[in-house]
């Protein structure tokens, strides 16, 4: 179980190092955004339909408009080692 999370956590920093965000930042945009993405993905494929899909995709896009910071969503970080 400590591999599989050292080997996310890598890919996560990775990523991080790539587009200058901070671990917490991209952990919060893949659990919260890209993972229940995916889910609802599944589901219209099961339904034949395109409704949660669009309909995430407009609260999310909605979300990201009307925020004007998201220095406060995110705790200090403080270097893995």
């Amino acid at each position: 179980m400590n591999l599989i999370f050292e080997i996310v956590r890598d890919i996560l920093l990775w990523i991080g190092q790539l587009t200058r965000l901070s671990y917490n930042e991209i952990n919060i945009i893949v659990y919260y955004i890209v993972i229940p993405y995916t889910f609802l993905h599944l589901l219209d494929r099961i339904f034949r339909s395109q409704y949660l899909r669009v309909g995430f995709l407009v609260v999310v896009l909605m979300g990201l408009l009307m925020t004007v910071s998201y220095t406060h969503l995110t705790l200090p970080t403080t270097p893995y080692v």
